[in-house]
């Protein structure tokens, strides 16, 4: 073979490995935020293969760097314990529209989050936490005369609804932390009524 033969094989072989080299740092610059992730402190994260065998549940992703196949998915949990504040209208057993104003402490089981994304997925709090407070909060306060709301039922009200929320919560890897109801809000008829009724009660019992 002669020089200029070998020539053009090294030219050929060159231009190949320049082409290949080129293809792999395109990929890695279009694909640079899938493939280098940085999980802060305060994340943990699950993995999703995409061609090898969907979730990866033996691995829960701790803070720091990771290199991950462009092609797979890095699904980031906030650890800290979050808060919610919302109002919503129930009915008292008496069929009375009641409003309530709460809020409500949890966070999820941070040993349980493959669980917990494969059961519920990365959006618990809309499609989890809240129609299970909802539901606690209609559940409970329906068991309770307006009168009771208002006065001396409301702690007894508070831990029913903490005690039913935290089994139906742990059951779906979230943790309460706490639940207040920061206001309880009567009809002004019913709850002058009921005013009337508490100070017509002392003043017998004075």
């Amino acid at each position: 073979m002669s020089a200029s033969d070998n020539k053009q094989i090294n030219q050929s072989k060159l231009l190949t490995t320049g082409i290949f080299l080129a293809i792999i740092f395109f990929v890695v610059v279009v694909f640079s935020k899938n493939i280098f992730q940085t999980l802060e402190q305060n994340e943990r994260a699950v993995l999703f293969k995409r061609f090898g065998g969907g979730l990866d549940k033996e691995n829960i992703y701790k803070p720091g760097f990771h290199v991950i196949a462009p092609w797979n998915e890095l699904y980031r949990y906030n650890i800290r314990e979050e808060k919610i504040d919302e109002s919503m209208r129930v009915l008292s057993n008496k069929g009375l529209d009641i409003q309530d104003d709460w809020t409500l402490r949890a966070r999820h089981a941070i040993n349980d989050i493959v669980e917990l994304h494969e059961k519920v997925g990365e959006d618990y709090w809309s499609s989890l936490v809240r129609p299970e407070v909802r539901s606690a909060v209609r559940k409970v306060i329906g068991r309770f005369q307006p009168e009771e709301l208002y006065s001396t039922k409301r702690d007894e009200v508070q831990s029913l609804i903490q005690e039913d929320l935290e089994q139906s919560l742990a059951r779906n890897y979230v943790q309460l932390k706490a639940t207040l109801i920061r206001d309880i809000k009567l009809p002004e008829k019913v709850k002058n009524a009921i005013e009337t009724k508490l100070e017509a009660e002392e003043n017998a019992l004075k």
